[in-house]
């Protein structure tokens, strides 16, 4: 499994402890974030615009809330195409541009998201999607309300999106 934008891995490491057969590879462009990371998910900072793995090497692929962020997110999509074997998985979560949670980050100016969310919009990354995989689809729109996780249709509420792709 490889992680692309992985930040301080959480998500990697409580994957690996329910599954510590996988080998992840976790990715990120910034050392600091690296510097959490656990050496047995072996972190490896780069760009995800050049990413020096192997091809096709990945069963599974993850980006979680991290392609928003790419400056070239057709470049990084395929690179990630690039390391994933045939018939590899490839998983998504992103932010939802349309949704009041993240157009208030984006005015505040300030926040995270406001300082560094590249793609205001997914049609970049849905396209280039759906022109490198074979399967794609987009299973759940989501809402975090009180710590707990909804599904949300609305465009203005949903504050996630799920994408998965089969190469």
């Amino acid at each position: 499994m490889v992680s692309i934008g992985c930040g301080p891995a959480v998500i990697e490491e409580t994957l690996y402890q329910i599954r510590n057969d996988l080998t992840v590879f976790t990715l990120d462009k910034n050392k600091e974030m690296l510097s959490f990371v656990p050496s047995y998910l072996h972190p490896i900072q780069a760009d995800a615009e050049k990413i020096p793995i192997k091809s096709a090497i990945a069963d599974i692929l993850i980006c979680i809330t991290s392609l928003e962020f790419m400056s070239n997110p057709k470049q990084s999509l395929h690179e990630i195409y690039r390391i994933i074997k045939p018939n590899g998985i490839f998983l998504a979560l992103l932010l939802n541009p349309d949704s009041t949670y993240v157009k208030q980050k984006i005015s505040e100016g300030k926040s995270y998201i406001g300082r560094n969310l590249q793609q205001k919009t997914h049609h970049v990354i849905i396209s280039t999607i759906t022109r490198l995989f074979n399967q794609y689809e987009s299973k759940v729109d989501l809402y975090i309300e009180n710590n707990k996780i909804k599904e949300e249709s609305s465009p203005n509420n949903a504050r996630l999106l799920i994408m998965k792709a089969i190469k």
